[in-house]
């Protein structure tokens, strides 16, 4: 088993190593997701294996919400998480098994930006079932402004990018979103801002 130590002793002779590139984003993001409690269907815990293993190993970002509370403002290693497993090869949408074999596969770049919008649209969710609603919205704000408002391009929301039919739900679901009752009376100006938002 390769190690980070081992990794960097062999890195000036296989800088060029597409292999070696995947082993080492493997290894980071193994390494990040070992920071959180995550524990797979029937009680197994996670293993770096079981990325390899996994249909989609994205799904794993999913139950590190699910079962880390307040996860989902850790959103940064969230993301990296995601790229590495892009980079390792690892990553797979269910749906990429609808693109048409008469289609050439996304590339890795494009497979990178589908993988942030899913992880941003899971952490969206989360924060807003968690009724966090403060910072659901402020990720729409700060992560999801449309180009045209933007000062200099986000590859997550250029037009040149793929088509996004991820984080859009996230957003719609925010903007359905209803705080729950409670018994103290918010201040007018708390009232104004939850309207205006």
């Amino acid at each position: 088993i390769l190690t980070s130590c081992s990794l960097q002793a062999f890195q000036p002779h296989f800088s060029d190593s597409a292999s070696f590139k995947q082993i080492q984003a493997l290894i980071s993001a193994t390494h990040a997701l070992s920071f959180y409690s995550l524990t797979l269907q029937h009680g197994v815990p996670f293993q770096p294996v079981s990325i390899r293993v996994h249909p989609d190993p994205l799904s794993l970002i999913e139950k590190v919400l699910d079962q880390n509370p307040k996860s989902y403002t850790k959103l940064d290693d969230l993301l990296a998480i995601g790229r590495n497993l892009v980079l390792a090869g690892a990553s797979h949408s269910p749906s990429d098994e609808d693109v048409s074999p008469f289609l050439s596969p996304p590339s890795q770049e494009d497979a990178a930006i589908t993988a942030e919008r899913r992880i941003m649209s899971l952490a969206i969710s989360s924060a807003l079932s968690s009724n966090d609603f403060g910072t659901a919205y402020s990720y729409i704000l700060t992560r999801l402004t449309p180009p045209s408002l933007l000062p200099t391009s986000s590859p997550l929301t250029n037009p040149t990018s793929p088509k996004d039919d991820i984080t859009w739900r996230a957003v719609y679901n925010a903007g359905r979103y209803r705080a729950p009752a409670t018994s103290a009376t918010p201040n007018n100006q708390t009232q104004i801002t939850h309207l205006s938002q």
